[in-house]
């Protein structure tokens, strides 16, 4: 398929996000742990901290902390590629992601490693950086322009 016959089913699937339907998982592949704002298990040795960050990339994303090991993933709230797919129709948004970002950049030390959801192992800057682009970015757009 080229980038334009991407660029048309992206389109279609952004109009008519009914179309796409998923059948209930079996219950065995249904989560063990459930939690609504934050959870912590120990594992080989460290506390792991996930975090829910509601309406960033959909509105079920956690950032899992690993403080030991001075690592942090950040799952789909912060990828290498670009500017991340937000996905509307699972209760995503652009301010919900932005205000991910900015509530975990300060919680981190300078030096850890942060786990993008796609692409190449990051670090602080990295985050801070495409923080910046997306508020730059949501500006950008009608509103923004609008609001200067």
């Amino acid at each position: 398929m080229c980038a334009s016959d991407w660029k048309r089913a992206a389109r279609r699937a952004i109009s008519a996000p009914s179309q796409w339907s998923a059948k209930p998982a079996a219950k065995e592949a249904l989560p063990i742990i459930t939690f609504d704002h934050d959870v912590t298990v120990h594992l080989n040795g460290e506390d792991i901290r996930a975090l829910h960050f509601p309406s960033g990339h959909t509105d079920g994303d956690s950032i899992i902390f690993f403080p030991k090991s001075n690592v942090v993933h950040m799952g789909d709230d912060f990828v290498r590629y670009g500017f991340p797919f937000i996905d509307l129709a699972s209760g995503g948004s652009v301010d919900g992601m932005i205000a991910a970002m900015q509530e975990v950049v300060p919680k981190l030390p300078p030096d850890v490693k942060v786990i993008p959801g796609h692409g190449q192992v990051s670090n602080l800057d990295d985050v801070r950086e495409s923080r910046e682009d997306a508020g730059r970015n949501a500006r950008s757009g009608p509103e923004g322009r609008q609001a200067g």
